[in-house]
């Protein structure tokens, strides 16, 4: 069985990435999407940095789809050196790269073992979630109108086609770790995560 003070401290190295949701700068043309983008490159980059793999991780493999896929981000790369504009082709070079990272991340710290975790993913969703809610109920709520981005309810997200894709994505999570969750206080906060999620994603569509 995993020892569970590592397996704690290897989900804390997610921390950083979850906080993702919450990152913009508002001196940029895109005011959310490079700063996140630039945040989950550098949180994923420095859990790389400072974790080994677990000496029970099976050894990565280069699978026929890792091949395929590795071949692609070179091609998309290399394209790079004729295209009209190679900073906007970068960004979006550097968007399919992150999620790979990502994954390696996961394999080596196997975040989700950890129980804690789920509370704050969740925690951390709802708040993202109360913040769109209270955009969508009230034009004049004090500093949430104040986050930049186009028309509400876009959350952190500064456009609320990215604040429905990012619940589309997180609301299968948080239903799982409804059903997960032992013990009367994480199923509450289980709950109260899920329906904050689920109203925002119903009611603001």
């Amino acid at each position: 069985c995993p020892d569970l003070r590592t397996r704690g401290v290897a989900a804390l190295l997610w921390v950083p990435v979850t906080l993702t949701a919450f990152v913009f700068a508002r001196d940029v043309m895109s005011c959310t999407y490079l700063p996140k983008m630039l945040w989950a490159s550098a949180a994923v980059g420095v859990g790389l940095a400072l974790w080994r793999p677990r000496a029970d991780t099976a050894p990565a493999a280069l699978t026929p789809f890792g091949a395929a896929w590795l071949a692609y981000l070179l091609w998309a790369l290399a394209s790079l050196s004729w295209a009209r504009q190679p900073y906007v082709g970068l960004d979006r070079w550097i968007a399919l790269l992150v999620p790979v990272f990502g994954y390696l991340l996961a394999r080596r710290s196997r975040f989700w073992e950890a129980e804690w975790f789920w509370d704050w993913f969740g925690v951390s969703t709802a708040v993202v979630a109360l913040i769109g809610l209270l955009q969508y109920a009230f034009t004049d709520f004090p500093w949430v109108h104040t986050l930049p981005g186009t028309r509400a309810p876009r959350t952190t997200m500064g456009q609320p086609n990215y604040a429905g894709l990012y619940f589309g994505l997180a609301l299968p999570f948080l239903v799982w770790r409804f059903f997960a969750a032992r013990g009367r206080t994480r199923v509450a906060v289980a709950f109260v995560c899920l329906a904050l999620g689920g109203l925002f994603l119903v009611a603001t569509r």
